[in-house]
């Protein structure tokens, strides 16, 4: 049997409300209920914002993976470099093997090394004076850093095919400063399009072309990324439905007690 006794109280200006469930008495205190009614509700709508995320991030998943396996684009179909982000690039070329690029602190599966840009220049491209930077992949740092990786160079005009894609984002230790006549092969820890037109004599399209595992002229290629997984946000969804389900535990239980 329940029963409700309901007492006006001129002190805290709250209802006194006990509601009795056989031995138990649920008596709530006016601060407890209010945090709980200001979390409670927060909590839950983080939750579903976070599945929202979630569905967001799958569509968008979906729409870039589909890019990938898209028909290539060529060099004059670029006309803006907005939204062009992991759709492939077939442009023919040839590679400038004296300018080559080493980008340093790059960690794949664990173990520290560098990723090899070397810059192309693509063949009939309407702006002829505009290269591209390939990423061909990444190779392990030596033992003894001072040892310097050797890099095959390319002859000749290639056609290269690859993904359109944002530099990586290392942890920069200390940037040197780019000198005007800079030996090569170029020691970098972050892709500055800008700094390196200056240093290459060029004007450079702000973006990489990521060789794949199946062309010829790369080396150890990671996986491409998305971004932040889609099932993270379910996880960080569960976590903060999991905080409203323990704010209301929590409510009732400072606020229920045996009858004495």
């Amino acid at each position: 049997m329940i029963r409700i006794n309901t007492s006006a109280s001129v002190d805290d200006r709250f209802m006194n409300i006990k509601l009795s469930f056989g031995p138990w008495l649920f008596s709530p205190g006016l601060a407890s209920t209010l945090v709980t009614v200001l979390l409670f509700p927060l909590f839950v709508y983080l939750g579903f914002w976070q599945l929202g995320r979630m569905a967001e991030k799958i569509q968008l998943q979906t729409e870039l993976e589909n890019r990938i396996t898209s028909p290539p684009l060529k060099i004059e179909d670029i006309k803006s470099e907005n939204n062009i982000r992991f759709h492939r690039l077939q442009v023919k070329g040839e590679f400038l093997n004296t300018d080559q690029i080493l980008l340093d602190n790059q960690i794949f599966q664990g173990q520290a090394g560098y990723h090899i840009i070397t810059p192309l220049y693509p063949e009939n491209s309407e702006d002829i004076a505009k290269i591209l930077l390939i990423d061909r992949g990444w190779v392990p740092i030596e033992e003894d850093r001072s040892n310097i990786p050797s890099i095959k160079p390319i002859q000749g005009t290639v056609t290269i095919t690859g993904i359109i894609n944002q530099p990586p984002q290392p942890l920069v230790l200390e940037e040197t400063p780019l000198a005007k006549h800079p030996i090569f092969p170029l020691l970098l820890q972050t892709i500055d399009f800008k700094k390196l037109e200056t240093v290459l004599d060029h004007s450079i399209f702000p973006f990489l072309v990521q060789l794949q595992a199946e062309s010829p002229y790369a080396y150890t290629t990671p996986p491409i990324t998305f971004g932040v997984p889609a099932n993270r946000h379910l996880g960080y969804a569960v976590q903060w439905f999991t905080m409203a389900i323990i704010s209301l535990l929590y409510y009732f239980g400072i606020n229920t007690r045996r009858h004495s």
